[in-house]
C-alpha cells in the first residue's frame, strides 16, 4: 500500500482527457513502473502504477496534482505525485509529449540499506 503526500483538485474547467487511460512503459523488460492508468474522480487525477516486479506498485490509488501549459483552466499536460513505502519516498513527474508520456521517478531511501538516491526516466505509450 502506498502512503499519499500530497493531493489536490482538479479544477472544473481544467481537461484532463488526453492523459487519461492505459499507459505502458515502452521498456517491456523494466524493473520498475510497467503500466499506468490515469482516471479523473470527480475533481482528482488518479494514477493506478502497477509492476509485475515491485509490491511498491500494487495497483493503489495514488492521487496527482494536475497541471495545464497556461494559468486558465485548460488542458492537463502534466501531474506530479508523491507516496511513501516502507523503504523509500518517491516523487513521480509525468509530462505528456507527441505520441508517449514522460515519467521521471526520483527515490530517496528512508531505510538503512545505504542506497544512493536515484532518479530515473520511463517513456510510456498508450496501450
Amino acid at each position: 500500500m502506498l502512503d499519499v503526500i500530497h493531493s489536490a483538485a482538479v479544477t472544473e474547467r481544467a481537461i484532463a482527457m488526453p492523459l487519461e487511460g492505459t499507459w505502458q512503459n515502452a521498456d517491456w523488460e523494466t524493473d520498475g513502473m510497467s503500466r499506468l492508468t490515469i482516471q479523473r474522480d470527480g475533481d482528482q487525477l488518479i494514477l493506478q502504477p502497477v509492476s509485475a516486479r515491485h509490491a511498491a506498485y500494487d495497483g493503489s490509488a495514488l492521487p496527482a496534482l494536475a497541471y495545464t501549459i497556461d494559468v486558465n483552466p485548460a488542458i492537463v499536460v502534466a501531474f506530479t505525485a508523491t507516496y511513501r513505502t516502507a523503504r523509500s519516498q518517491t516523487i513521480l513527474v509525468g509530462r505528456l509529449a507527441p505520441g508517449m508520456l514522460t515519467i521521471d521517478s526520483y527515490t530517496h531511501f528512508t531505510d538503512d540499506s545505504q542506497r544512493a538516491d536515484h532518479v530515473r526516466h520511463d517513456v510510456f505509450v498508450r496501450r
